[in-house]
Order: structure tokens, then C-alpha cells, then sequence
């Protein structure tokens, strides 16, 4: 430092010290998470809630003043459902709710509030997208589905299928943008905008992992009719509350309607439709 005159902290010039500014993180607004504004004002702003925390599938947070809710927001935010108790609040997104509040306390912690209502339009190709079946077996309504978080539509609107063998293929082209640990569950994100949850069996999150064998990774590209999963049906039948397979859209388009179609489907044969 002496033999080069390096201009360390205390030795510079003007014998004053040098402070490095920290970047504002908001001079790109490239990088502010439009999910977690969302979330943010359909929970009436910073100011209406706290005690901010999340399980599996659902955030919960305590709101000062519950008149505030904007469950428009929250739905446009990628929510299923918004469930109220006084001013208790769960929000309702399946199995990405933890990433998402990860989000959300980096934005709270790093983005001035002045940013909470920058808003960007997003615009999404609504061609017709056709879905196919992902599994051979009966395809019946979700709503006659065992589990109610199901069958209530609390996760989104699909069907259920009762499989006749463990071999899962992917409904449609997209991104593979979740695995869950316990193998049971994968999501994937259409090229529109719209978001899926492939989930085998009911109660299947308590084998561990054990029966299933994931042939894809996150973010890997697929293409309509590539292998997903591969599940033991007898193990699953023996272990399980049910092996019916759940195919459900957490997330839609504005303005995109679902058409379906019922009966016993073969891998691949169209039955679901996103409409603009």
C-alpha cells in the first residue's frame, strides 16, 4: 500500500474517507417483481399487513384493516383463492407459495414503496392451446375428486383421471417450472401465460418420494406427449388414500374459457381446451 500510494480508506487525497453508494435497485424496473406488487396492493399496501408467513400451498398474513382486500389483485397475482377469517387472510397459490413469499420479503426489503405501483402490461399469445391426456384411464370432473382442496377448485379448474398404468406425459408444450421434493407433483408453464399442476394420487406427499421417478428437470424445455413421470401404480394403490391423477390449470389468462371432455382417453387425446 505505501510502495504503490494506494488510496485506501483513510489515505486518499483529501484525506477524507471513501464511501461507496449502494446501487438503487429500482433505477431498472426490469428487475421489481410485478407478482409481489400485485400481492402488496391487493393486501391494501405495506401498511395493512403483517406477520407475513406460508405453508405448502398458501401464504397467510394478519391485514390491519380486511375492507382493503382487493381480491381481484390477489387473483391476478396468480392466486386460486382467497380464504378470509376476520383479519386473517390465506392466499392460496399450491406448491410454489414458498418461493413466492421468498419474493415478496425481498421485495419489501429492497424496493421503496413509491414502486408498489408501477405497472407494466403484459400481453400473452391467446391462441387456442388443446391439452392433451397424460395418463390411459377414465378422465372424470375435478369435482368429483377425493380431496376437496381439489374438487372445490381451490387450486384451479381441471379434471381427474383414473390411471391405468403409472407412465405420465406432459399435456402440452412448456417449461417445466416446479418438481416437488416428495416426486408426487410438477408444474409447467405454457407458452400463453397459463400455468399447470400434474399431481398423482391423494396423500401421496407422505410416501416420500418413494414410488415415483421424475424424468425431467426445472426449467427443462418439453414438448406435447415427452415423459414426466414414471409412478408405481400398484405401490401407490397400497400406500395412497387414491391413485386418481390430477391435472389442473392454478393459473389462467383473463378472458381464456375451458372446455373438457370425459370418458376413457388414451395418452395424448385432447381433453381440455384453453379458449380466448
Amino acid at each position: 500500500i505505501k510502495k504503490f500510494d494506494l488510496k485506501t480508506p483513510g489515505r486518499e487525497t483529501n484525506d477524507k474517507l471513501l464511501i461507496l453508494k449502494k446501487p438503487n435497485l429500482c433505477d431498472n424496473k426490469n428487475i421489481i417483481d410485478k407478482q409481489s406488487q400485485l400481492i402488496i396492493r391487493g393486501l391494501g399496501g405495506r401498511n395493512n399487513f403483517n406477520d407475513l408467513d406460508c405453508c405448502i400451498t398458501r401464504l397467510r398474513v394478519t391485514v390491519n384493516d380486511n375492507t382493503k382486500l382487493n381480491e381481484g389483485l390477489l387473483k391476478q397475482s396468480g392466486a386460486a383463492a382467497i380464504i378470509t377469517q376476520g383479519n386473517s387472510v390465506q392466499i392460496i397459490y399450491g406448491p410454489k407459495a414458498s418461493s413466492i413469499k421468498t419474493k415478496l420479503n425481498e421485495y419489501l426489503s429492497n424496493v421503496p414503496v413509491e414502486y408498489d405501483e408501477y405497472k407494466e402490461e403484459i400481453v400473452y399469445n391467446q391462441s387456442c392451446i388443446e391439452l392433451g391426456n397424460i395418463v390411459d384411464g377414465e378422465v372424470m370432473p375435478i369435482e368429483s375428486s377425493c380431496d376437496q382442496i381439489f374438487s372445490h377448485k381451490l387450486m384451479g379448474d381441471g379434471v381427474i383421471i383414473k390411471p391405468h398404468n403409472g407412465l405420465i406425459v406432459s399435456p402440452c408444450d412448456g417449461v417445466i417450472t416446479m418438481i416437488y421434493p416428495t416426486k408426487h407433483a410438477v408444474g409447467i408453464k405454457l407458452d400463453n401465460g397459463c400455468e399447470l399442476l400434474l399431481h398423482f394420487g391423494i396423500d401421496t406427499v407422505n410416501l416420500n418420494g418413494n414410488g415415483f421417478e421424475v424424468l425431467v428437470k426445472i426449467n427443462q424445455r418439453i414438448n406435447k406427449g415427452d415423459l414426466i413421470l414414471n409412478a408405481d401404480l400398484e405401490y401407490i394403490r397400497e400406500k395412497a388414500t387414491s391413485d386418481q391423477v390430477i391435472l389442473v390449470i392454478t393459473k389462467i389468462v383473463d378472458n381464456l374459457k375451458i372446455e373438457k371432455n370425459y370418458g376413457e382417453m388414451k395418452r395424448g387425446t385432447v381433453i381440455l381446451k384453453i379458449l380466448s
